[in-house]
């Protein structure tokens, strides 16, 4: 993901990132968070509930985008 960042021209960092479930991953998720980015990404089915980190809101604009 940061191979993603380093080729954009600007040096604006998203408020919002919406990936599928591929990049479904804490140290992701931890990683963007430290650079002030919502990552939202789909809980794989298989993902524990102590680990739940999205809620109802971000689901529905992921399936509305």
């Amino acid at each position: 993901m940061q191979g993603l960042f380093d080729f954009i021209l600007t040096r604006v960092t998203p408020d919002r990132l919406i990936g599928d479930k591929a990049y479904g991953s804490d140290a992701l998720d931890d990683q963007l968070a430290a650079e002030g980015t919502y990552l939202f990404v789909p809980h794989r089915r298989n993902r524990k509930p102590e680990h739940v980190t999205q809620d109802g809101r971000s689901q529905r604009r992921y399936k509305r985008r």
